[in-house]
């Protein structure tokens, strides 16, 4: 790894500890101990809400981050890892404990606001580029 991602890494993980993230495997220690990983850093945040699991993919220059809602719905973004990289901590944390099913929506558009390099998915897989900046669904009383 170079050592801007060395430092990413590390930003990402002091970051989300700070915030009461956890580490749900033993990948964060195999990589600090020199070994082999796919995954340089994996965190975990449990909330009310949903259940958010971070993975950072040092040869994607990309972080992930699951979200595990507890009606079975779980989606995954894709963010690309570069400058806006504190920003899009900052935002993650901001919403870690609000987030839920009725409200994902509002808090992926403040991480589009940060990046346009955001990329979802819902199988794990395929990804793609989500676009969508338009403000929530309309209803009859604002139309």
């Amino acid at each position: 790894m170079s050592a801007q991602q060395l430092e990413q890494r590390q930003l990402i993980v002091d970051t989300l500890s700070k915030a009461g993230w956890s580490t749900p495997t033993n990948e964060n220690q195999m990589f600090d101990e020199g070994l082999s990983v796919q995954c340089e850093a994996v965190m975990k945040h449990v909330a009310r809400g949903a259940t958010l699991t971070m993975f950072y993919r040092a040869d994607q220059d990309a972080m992930y981050v699951s979200f595990d809602m507890p009606d079975g719905r779980a989606f995954e973004l894709k963010m690309k890892v570069d400058v806006n990289l504190a920003a899009l901590l900052q935002a993650v944390t901001s919403f870690q404990n609000q987030v839920m099913q009725t409200n994902y929506r509002d808090h992926l558009r403040s991480l589009m606001a940060i990046t346009d390099e955001l990329y979802v998915s819902v199988d794990g897989d395929n990804f793609v580029r989500l676009t969508d900046n338009t403000p929530p669904e309309r209803t009859e009383e604002s139309a």
